[in-house]
């Protein structure tokens, strides 16, 4: 009796024992996988931070070189001279264009190698199409892509943008729906669906391009080669101030799988950094070029 009473023990025993190692094996599994969780979203974050870079570049010249363009009477010189000096478009960009009637046809060509201001390196070229409808205070703008790259990063698509002039106390501002593929150095690619407005609250009413202040709503869907999609919801307006190379301020919620991060721009200072909220741990990103 004493025998099975001590083997019908051990048996209890060792089951305790199956249990609490493979309750602590679990609890590991699931640490390793929070934090390869936690890594990858930071990895993803950054993504959309290149892309919000890649965008908001693109726009600034667009943006620059149509307030340039609404200067000129284009009505007068009706032949394939444009006289205008845009704005952020790099010098060692050339710009050819035909005018008829009230539609411009612009391309810029960054060669192989042009650096803005900002130090981002361009290649290829931009094609803009651009009519002009003075009695509605409207300019509607189309750009598409030619063996462009954006940092080694190639960029292919359509963007079409509804800009209209500022009528008394609202801004000038831009309505811009974008289908673009980016394409990483490793092959990898995403593809971006968004429709966003463009504000222009500041710099308005001088001539000084530096003064420049936009806020940027909306949202945006981002599809990876792996065919996995997030959203990005503008939750707090960017702020975008022309002197500065990173947007300073706003707030991005990215969704993926059900879980959602926000990316934080910060208080209004231009600076590299932005803060990312994952379950209530906040990580610091610095905004750079990623390599991958």
């Amino acid at each position: 009796m004493k025998n099975q009473i001590y083997q019908y023990f051990n048996k209890i025993l060792y089951l305790a024992f199956g249990i609490l190692f493979i309750t602590a094996s679990c609890d590991t599994n699931d640490g390793i996988s929070d934090a390869e969780s936690s890594a990858l979203i930071q990895s993803e974050a950054a993504d959309v931070l290149e892309i919000e870079n890649i965008e908001e570049s693109i726009d600034d010249m667009i943006e620059s070189l149509s307030f340039d363009l609404d200067q000129v009477d284009l009505l007068k010189n009706n032949n394939s001279k444009l006289f205008v000096n845009p704005h952020k478009i790099p010098e060692c960009a050339t710009i050819s264009a035909s005018i008829s009637d009230n539609t411009i046809m612009l391309t810029l060509d960054f060669g192989a190698a042009c650096q803005t201001e900002f130090e981002n390196v361009l290649g290829g070229k931009i094609h803009i199409q651009i009519v002009h409808n003075a009695d509605e205070g409207k300019m509607m703008i189309e750009h598409t892509f030619e063996d462009f790259t954006f940092n080694d990063k190639q960029l292919e698509g359509t963007v079409t943008k509804e800009r209209n002039k500022r009528v008394k106390a609202t801004p000038s501002y831009s309505i811009i729906h974008k289908e673009l593929k980016i394409t990483w150095e490793n092959e990898s690619f995403s593809l971006i669906k968004s429709d966003r407005k463009r504000e222009w609250i500041e710099g308005f009413d001088n001539q000084v391009w530096s003064d420049n202040v936009y806020l940027i709503t909306g949202n945006s869907n981002i599809t990876q080669k792996n065919g996995k999609t997030k959203t990005i919801l503008i939750t707090e307006a960017l702020r975008r101030e022309a002197f500065c190379k990173n947007i300073v301020s706003g707030k991005l919620e990215i969704t993926k799988d059900g879980a959602s991060s926000i990316l934080d721009y910060g208080a209004g200072e231009c600076d590299d950094l932005a803060t990312l909220t994952i379950g209530g741990i906040e990580t610091i990103i610095e905004l750079k070029r990623k390599h991958r």
